[in-house]
């Protein structure tokens, strides 16, 4: 699933972005997109009955979560009044998403809630890191849009091969253990690109943003399969596939819009502070 977006998409985005903008690189995308939705609604029709799940749509609360997302949005040009709407938004988005999710997912209980609630931080962080990196290459290091476009097919392919790579893991042991190796992989990869910003910021160490988003793919690829494993594994026995697989998606929809909306909007703080990138300032987030 993983390897040919992985191969196509940041180089699609890369050429486009260098041939245009980034406008159309994100512009070309929306029809493909809505015919992809239109076909999986329409294949989600045909289901069977018994494949079907009739518990009740929980719309407002649905509707409260997105526009609390879009709350935090606000901050993308931080001020002190928009700070304090997007943590009203954060805050919002928590407390929707809360009355979403199967219990315990906040909370970190055991089984599966434990799991959801960190496949929900990781996804957290990686999107984080993932909508700003090319932002954080070129801007940040000065390095070529090209040489972002690879660091994000280094670490998607990372991703992938790792996961492939996994067997799969039948005892929490085993799980506990690769989520301690890909915490330091994580840690590894999101150490050395700080220190790249902090103390080089120099085109000429531009391309070991790849190493280090590499590591940053192989910790998702090692940890994400396994998690996955755990929290299905653990809803087979009482009949609760639908409400895990449910938990699972949202919690990563919620962490990826989050993650990438707050890290666009501290990256923007910073290149708008003096010591951030002086000849960026406010435009960042409009490239992002």
């Amino acid at each position: 699933m993983w390897i040919l977006p992985a191969l196509l998409g940041p180089s699609y985005a890369s050429l486009t972005s260098s041939l245009a903008s980034w406008r159309w690189a994100l512009g070309l995308l929306v029809v493909p997109m809505l015919l992809v939705r239109f076909y999986v609604a329409r294949q989600l029709r045909e289901l069977p009955e018994t494949e079907r799940d009739d518990s009740p749509l929980q719309l407002g609360s649905s509707v409260a979560l997105a526009a609390s997302v879009a709350l935090v949005l606000v901050a993308s040009k931080p001020t002190p009044f928009r700070i304090v709407v997007a943590i009203l938004g954060v805050v919002g988005a928590l407390i929707f998403a809360r009355r979403l999710m199967p219990p315990g997912v906040f909370s970190l209980s055991r089984g599966r809630a434990a799991g959801i609630g960190l496949l929900m931080l990781l996804c957290f962080v990686y999107c984080g890191g993932d909508d700003i990196l090319p932002l954080f290459v070129t801007y940040g290091l000065h390095g070529s849009v090209p040489t972002a476009g690879f660091a994000l097919t280094l670490g998607a392919l990372a991703w992938a091969i790792a996961g492939i790579l996994q067997e799969r893991a039948k005892t929490p042991l085993i799980i506990a253990g690769r989520l301690r190796f890909a915490a330091v992989l994580l840690f590894v990869g999101f150490a050395g690109l700080a220190v790249l910003l902090a103390s080089f910021r120099s085109p000429d160490v531009a391309w070991l943003s790849a190493l280090f988003w590499c590591l940053v793919g192989l910790g998702m690829g090692v940890a994400y399969p396994s998690l996955l494993t755990f929290v299905f594994d653990d809803g087979q026995e009482d009949g609760l596939r639908t409400q895990v697989a449910t938990g699972v998606v949202l919690a990563e929809a919620l962490a990826g819009g989050l993650g990438g909306t707050v890290s666009g909007a501290v990256f923007s703080a910073w290149t708008s502070s003096p010591r951030g990138c002086p000849e960026v300032g406010g435009t960042s987030v409009a490239a992002r």
